[in-house]
């Protein structure tokens, strides 16, 4: 059973999340603060961290420099929650560091779509890097691969949900704002893709590719 911390100082909202979880089959504990989360992550062993970002005394941006500053909770996989659009500079500055990020407010069917389609990719790339390490006797070197196969993923779905999210939205922005965004990360895409090719081309192990990373290469 998959082990899910919910991290929101809104208790209504963690215990709405929480339920939905564990009708999915999902083990969930929950924190309405930074500090009490990162304080259970010490005593409970965790596979996802749901992490809001609008928080009081310490944000979701500071709690997760904390969280991949202690080694002991740093490999956790973490997605964040917002209710405000996710800025092309906060994916710069922390798309290294999480595995995507879910816009509230968010109907149950979606919260339940996003989680499973998290550990299906998940176990995708796990698989990955086993067959990998395995095929290059060279553990540090697979992770490598996976982590680059993980960054690819997130910043193709940020640049489509980047085109969804402004599509809808009304705002000011122009589409000059929106093809400059766009053109970053689809930069930052292309060095990852071209880090991933020479990869899998040196150690030949491109019978491993997981199925969701075909189309992107």
């Amino acid at each position: 059973m998959k082990t899910i911390l919910i991290i929101d100082d809104m208790e209504l909202i963690n215990n709405i999340f929480a339920e939905v979880l564990e009708n999915e089959g999902y083990s969930v504990y929950n924190s309405i603060s930074g500090l009490k989360g990162i304080e259970q992550l010490k005593s409970v062993k965790t596979d996802l961290i749901l992490l809001d970002i609008i928080m009081p005394v310490m944000d979701g941006w500071e709690t997760l420099d904390y969280i991949r500053a202690d080694s002991e909770i740093s490999d956790i996989p973490v997605i964040m929650m917002t209710a405000k659009k996710l800025l092309p500079d906060d994916i710069f500055q922390y798309g290294g560091m999480i595995s995507g990020y879910i816009k509230k407010p968010l109907k149950v069917e979606s919260l339940i779509k996003c989680i499973n389609s998290f550990f299906k990719e998940k176990e995708e790339i796990d698989i990955f890097i086993k067959e990998t390490a395995l095929k290059t006797s060279d553990y540090e070197i697979a992770l490598d691969v996976g982590k680059t196969a993980e960054d690819m993923l997130f910043f193709r779905k940020m640049t489509d949900k980047l085109i969804d999210v402004n599509l809808k939205d009304n705002s000011e922005r122009t589409d000059n704002d929106l093809d400059a965004d766009i053109e970053k990360l689809n930069s930052h895409f292309d060095a990852l893709q071209q880090k991933f090719i020479e990869k899998v081309t040196e150690f030949d192990i491109e019978e491993y590719i997981p199925a969701s990373l075909i189309s992107y290469i």
